[in-house]
């Protein structure tokens, strides 16, 4: 299934939220908290990918978001020592994948594609988090079927015009 663009977009967008509201056990603080790094992710891998261009209002509002927002979101200060470390773990699976994406080998490349979703660990960390591990091992198949929107074989033709 390609990416979705348009209405398709609009539909994803609403299902997303819908269903996030059902995996997070409508936490609204945590709810809040993926949002906004989301947000944040979504900026900034525009910025370095160059994919989207950001216009002023959208940096800025990104930007906000990760030094006022972020840090006062209740759920975020409650898990905060959890949240830094993975956040770590994911920037750097992002940069792994952002090098890994020109890889003369297919494997390597296949290897970044799945890095660069480390985000869905954020939404499997924040259902443990709001409901216990039996609650993540119920939602994480759902939530990994759901952002499952693109192949391997779309994404590396789309960024390398391989195949």
């Amino acid at each position: 299934m390609p990416k979705p663009t348009g209405e398709a977009l609009e539909k994803f967008v609403a299902e997303r939220d819908r269903r996030r509201e059902e995996w997070l056990l409508g936490d609204r603080d945590a709810i809040a908290f993926l949002m906004m790094i989301m947000q944040i992710v979504e900026a900034w891998d525009d910025i370095v990918d160059r994919d989207e261009q950001l216009n002023e209002t959208q940096v800025n509002e990104a930007f906000t978001l990760a030094l006022c927002a972020l840090p006062a979101n209740p759920f975020f200060r409650r898990h905060s020592d959890q949240f830094i470390a993975l956040f770590m773990v994911m920037i750097n699976a992002w940069q792994d994948a952002n090098l890994l994406r020109d890889d003369p080998s297919r494997d390597l490349r296949n290897l970044g594609f799945h890095l660069r979703n480390m985000a869905l660990e954020l939404y499997c960390h924040c259902a443990l988090l709001v409901g216990g591990y039996a609650h993540m091992r119920k939602v994480s198949p759902e939530i990994r079927r759901f952002f499952a929107f693109e192949s391997f074989e779309d994404y590396d033709r789309e960024v390398n015009h391989h195949g």
